[in-house]
């Protein structure tokens, strides 16, 4: 059975789609849609994924707790997950992705340049990369001058649909500047540009499009150096095929930090080997801190502060080196979605005993395509989809329930989630079920904190269920924001209507 499950917008409001087919077995075809159209912007800010993985960008910011509450709290919690997860079911924030990531970045070409970033970055090097980045974003900056002076001094409102224009063709320039910067530059830049196309909530929805792109991919390391790192880090220098039956030389996806490639072991299990980029920790922990400095030096500019953005991002970042770490939390996830259930609501891969080492991971091989590639799938295909039959809502419901159970689980229960769900790292199988991969970032929450978000999620349905306008609705949006609040957060409930 084919699934193929793009996702385009279809307001300016962050409004999406889910659109797939299946082929059945007998040969029938059903093509499947679901629509849903988000509030404005500004009236539910931050919410580009289900309920419950909507909770992620908060609960990202709390650093890793001491794992462990006792039994006696454990049916307290099955209790609270599930009220929170039905909750989420008829939340009307409930959205997967920006659908504009999801145009589909293009397979990975060999034929291209390929980086050279495994060789050892000099002081020079690391240098002139900061001295790059400072001058051309400040010049970014200073472009926007004009505009914003006109804004500010602008008293006519006739001339803001002139205004509005001038932005977004000044966003649309900055962000062609942004992503040719940092495809220059790589390294950790990658990562800030993968921040940006997944969160349009924090940055112009033009950036957001122009750096959808780099969810993916970037370019790949060769084959040899690969191989090198496979086999000193794991095999202790034995080569490749000592343990491994065969090892495709291209790879699956490549990112910032490592890259990933499907094998077969021998015996015939087939893995994917995850390969951390050589040297590659010291040139990303100096990318950061130099992001870092310029957003500290910029954070009263912006209505977003990105200095706190890129502190949780380099807490973040330390824990990626450590693939050991990354197996363990990926295991833990896994077990504590198959725990007690037939069918876990999402496939989590698990770790292959002895095959794992701090900078690489072998683990179970997920077939099927990302989300943010769905769309360049369908195009590859020929399948031209007509939306509007139900059998597309009940395919995109189930999606949204398999998402919004699997981190109910992990956030209600475990105490312990993937904290980095955009949409490459979520798949969809040849089956049609769900997928996670990539867990280099997991958070840990304490038990009063779960117990505060199940509490938070509830009261938002309750929000979402009345008439906005009428005086219960009122009262309700402010003890929502009285209680968002007590949890540590800065809005007052006016600024939440």
């Amino acid at each position: 059975m084919d699934v193929i499950l793009p996702w385009h917008r279809i307001s300016p409001y962050r409004g999406f789609h889910a659109i797939t087919r299946l082929d059945a077995l007998e040969g029938s075809k059903l093509e499947l849609r679901l629509a849903h159209e988000n509030r404005k912007a500004g009236q539910t800010p931050g919410y580009g994924l289900p309920v419950a993985v909507v909770t992620v960008s908060a609960l990202a910011r709390h650093r890793r707790l001491r794992r462990g509450f006792s039994g006696a709290v454990t049916g307290e919690v099955k209790i609270m997950r599930r009220a929170a997860s039905a909750a989420a079911e008829d939340c009307e924030v409930l959205e997967l992705v920006n659908t504009d990531l999801c145009d589909g970045s293009p397979p990975i070409d060999l034929q291209e340049e390929v980086d050279t970033e495994f060789v050892p970055p000099s002081d020079l090097d690391l240098f002139l990369r900061a001295t790059r980045y400072y001058t051309q974003c400040s010049a970014l900056l200073l472009s926007y001058v004009p505009v914003y002076l006109k804004s500010a001094w602008s008293r006519d409102h006739d001339a803001t649909s002139v205004l509005e224009e001038e932005w977004h063709q000044k966003h649309e320039a900055g962000a062609r500047k942004i992503e040719g910067l940092i495809k220059e530059l790589k390294g950790f830049y990658v990562k800030v540009g993968q921040l940006i196309a997944t969160r349009s909530d924090l940055f112009p929805q033009e950036y957001s499009r122009q750096c959808a792109s780099m969810i993916d991919s970037v370019n790949p390391l060769p084959f040899p150096v690969i191989r090198k790192v496979v086999e000193d880090e794991l095999l202790g220098g034995l080569p490749l095929t000592e343990v491994f039956e065969s090892f495709d030389e291209r790879p699956l996806g490549s990112a910032s930090i490592a890259q990933v490639h499907r094998a077969r072991l021998r015996g015939g299990r087939e893995v994917a080997v995850k390969v951390q980029r050589p040297n590659v920790e010291r040139r990303l922990m100096s990318d950061i801190g130099v992001i870092k400095q310029f957003s500290m030096v910029t954070r009263e500019i912006f209505p977003v502060d990105y200095y706190l953005v890129c502190s949780e991002l380099e807490e973040q970042l330390q824990d990626e080196f450590n693939f050991m770490a990354e197996a363990n939390g990926m295991d833990r996830i896994a077990d504590a979605l198959d725990r007690n259930r037939r069918r876990p609501p999402v496939q989590v891969p698990r770790s292959i005993p002895g095959l794992t080492s701090k900078r690489v991971l072998c683990m179970d091989f997920i077939p099927g395509a990302p989300l943010s590639q769905l769309r360049e799938e369908l195009k590859r295909r020929g399948i031209e989809i007509e939306p509007g039959s139900l059998a597309e809502q009940v395919f995109g419901r189930k999606l949204l329930s398999a998402l919004t159970e699997a981190f109910g689980v992990m956030v209600f229960e475990e105490g312990f989630f993937h904290a980095d769900p955009h949409p490459g790292n979520i798949f969809i199988r040849p089956d049609g079920s769900i997928a996670l991969i990539d867990f280099g970032q997991t958070k840990q929450i304490n038990f009063k904190f779960r117990k505060q978000v199940a509490e938070l999620m509830v009261k938002v349905a309750q929000y979402n269920s009345l008439d906005p306008d009428s005086e219960q609705a009122k009262e309700c949006l402010k003890s929502l924001g009285d209680f968002a609040k007590s949890m540590g957060g800065v809005a007052e409930a006016s600024e939440l209507a």
